[in-house]
């Protein structure tokens, strides 16, 4: 279960759920270890323990680059623990307010035929595109957009 870190600043807080990122729980906002470890590479945030647990957790890494990845190319992402995925929300789309156009998910480049219908069949069921990150030997991520064509 990804940790969660209280944002004590209010108007930090209240900028953050303007943009969809994070929530509030019993009076208190909070956000993701992967959301905490973004905020303070930009110098948003300082949550120093959210950048080591990313660092001791491979799995957390992976899942970071491609977070980090998506921000930076200004999409707003939400990370869905229970499914492993991302949801991806167009540019400029706050997401509790605009229902996200893709789910990314991360997966090895030995994936195979089987592996990416059956995914795309689970996407399918909540309507939205499916994206698969792949994060390279040298370090850049390649997105390919899984889709059918009727011919």
């Amino acid at each position: 279960m990804l940790m969660n870190y209280e944002i004590k600043d209010p108007a930090l807080a209240k900028e953050l759920d303007m943009r969809g990122i994070g929530f509030q729980k019993d009076g208190r906002y909070y956000i993701d270890v992967l959301q905490a470890a973004y905020l303070t590479d930009i110098g948003k945030v300082r949550f120093d323990d959210a950048l080591a647990e990313i660092g001791r957790n491979d799995v957390l890494a992976s899942r970071y680059v491609v977070f980090r990845d998506l921000r930076k190319n200004m999409h707003v992402a939400n990370y869905v623990e229970k499914d492993d995925v991302f949801l991806v929300y167009d540019k400029g789309m706050v997401p509790k307010r605009a229902e996200s156009q893709y789910t990314v998910k991360l997966v090895d480049e030995k994936i195979n035929l089987g592996e990416m219908i059956s995914l795309r069949d689970e996407i399918r069921k909540i309507r939205k595109a499916l994206v698969l990150a792949i994060i390279k030997k040298d370090g850049r991520i390649e997105y390919y957009k899984f889709q059918e064509i009727d011919m």
